[in-house]
């Protein structure tokens, strides 16, 4: 049978982690600050990334495991056909 005591040496221990040491009044002069950020991510060759690819790429890098062949094959298509449709564009407006 186990009995348990309260003790002060719990109590500090506790008292300690309880204790708030940030900034105790607000900012009022940053009430208006609206910060605008936008986020944008690119792999190695610096092709523009959203936020699906990103953090596939990201999960991958950290577990260590890539995609199967399948999927690496198809997102190679995918990148491909980017390539291919920038250059056709760019042709068309500089009228090859």
């Amino acid at each position: 049978m186990h009995c348990f005591y309260y003790s002060s040496d719990l109590d500090e221990k506790y008292k300690k982690r309880d204790r708030y040491q940030g900034m105790l009044s607000e900012f009022k002069e940053k009430t208006s600050y609206k910060p605008d950020v936008k986020l944008e991510y690119a792999d190695e060759t610096g092709r523009q990334l959203n936020q699906k690819e990103a953090f596939r790429q990201l999960s991958h890098r950290f577990h260590g495991k890539g995609s199967g062949k399948k999927k690496t094959e198809k997102r190679g298509k995918k990148v491909d056909e980017e390539h291919v449709s920038k250059s056709n564009s760019l042709c068309a407006v500089q009228l090859c």
